[in-house]
C-alpha cells in the first residue's frame, strides 16, 4: 500500500507527504531440491523444509516540503524514515559437517549420501546427533533516517544556460540480528524438536552507521556544448557491536 498526500501553499510553496506499507508472509524454502527431484518434480517440497517461513514488513514515511526562494531559485526538503523487519525460519545444515549443497548436487542413490538424502524427504528416520536437521531462525530489523535539503539555481542569458545545485543530508541506518538454531529429528516423515539439546545463538550483533554528504553540482551549457563540474564529499561513521 502506499499513499500520496500534497497541498500547495500559493505559488511559492508545496507540501507533499508519502506513506507506505508492504508484507509477506511465504513459505519459502532455503533448502531447495536435489538434481534429480528438480527435473522429476520441481514443485516438490522436501519435509526438511517443512518449516520454512518467510515473514517481513517494511514501512516508509517520507515529508518533502518545496519552496521557491526567487525568480529561478527551488529549495527542496525531505526528512524520510524506512523500517524493515524480517524472519526466516529455515533448514540451516546437519549434525554432522555434511555439506548440504554438494549433496543435492550429486543426489547419492547409494551410501551415507543417500541416508541423509532420505532424512530431508522424509523417507527415513534421524538415529544420531549428526543426523539431525538444525533449523534456525534469522532475525534482522533495519532502520533508515535522515533529512535531505538541496538548493537549484537556473538561470538563462542568451546562449548560456546555467544550472547549479548545492545540497546536504544528514542520515543514518541501524540493523540488529539475531540468529537462532534448534536440533530437530525426523521421525515418520515430520520434524520433531530435541527438547534436550539448547538453542544455539549464531549471531547477535548490532550496527549503526551515521553519514554527513554535502554536494554541488554545476550544468554549464553554451549552446550545444556542456560543462558538467561536480564534486561531493561524504563523511561516513560506523560502529558494531556483537554479543560475546
Amino acid at each position: 500500500f502506499m499513499l500520496k498526500s500534497g497541498v500547495r501553499l500559493g505559488d511559492q510553496h508545496a507540501l507533499q507527504l508519502k506513506l507506505g506499507y508492504a508484507r509477506e508472509t511465504s513459505n519459502e524454502t532455503y533448502l531447495g531440491l536435489s538434481t534429480g527431484d528438480i527435473e522429476r518434480t520441481p514443485y516438490r517440497r522436501y519435509a526438511a523444509s517443512a518449516l520454512g517461513l518467510m515473514d517481513w514488513q517494511r514501512t516508509q514515511a517520507e515529508l518533502a516540503w518545496s519552496t521557491r526562494l526567487a525568480d529561478g531559485v527551488q529549495m527542496r526538503t525531505v526528512a524520510y524514515h524506512h523500517y524493515f523487519s524480517r524472519q526466516w525460519r529455515k533448514f540451516n545444515h546437519f549434525g554432522s559437517n555434511i555439506d548440504t549443497h554438494a549433496l543435492l548436487q550429486d543426489d547419492p542413490s547409494t551410501g551415507q549420501g543417500a541416508l541423509y538424502m532420505g532424512i530431508l524427504r522424509g523417507e527415513a528416520d534421524t538415529t544420531s546427533a549428526d543426523q539431525q536437521l538444525w533449523i534456525g531462525v534469522n532475525d534482522r530489523r533495519f532502520n533508515s533516517y535522515g533529512i535531505q535539503s538541496d538548493l537549484r539555481w537556473t538561470h538563462r542569458e542568451g546562449k548560456l544556460e546555467s544550472v547549479f545545485e548545492t545540497g546536504i543530508r544528514l542520515h543514518g541506518d541501524d540493523v540488529y540480528r539475531l540468529h537462532t538454531e534448534d536440533a530437530f529429528d525426523m521421525t515418520g516423515g515430520s520434524l520433531a524438536q530435541d527438547r534436550t539439546v539448547d538453542t544455539v545463538t549464531t549471531t547477535d550483533s548490532d550496527a549503526e552507521a551515521r553519514a554527513l554528504a554535502v554536494h554541488a553540482h554545476e550544468d554549464l551549457g553554451i549552446g550545444r556544448v556542456h560543462i558538467l563540474p561536480g564534486g561531493r564529499v561524504e563523511v561516513v561513521h560506523t560502529d558494531r557491536k556483537d554479543v560475546g
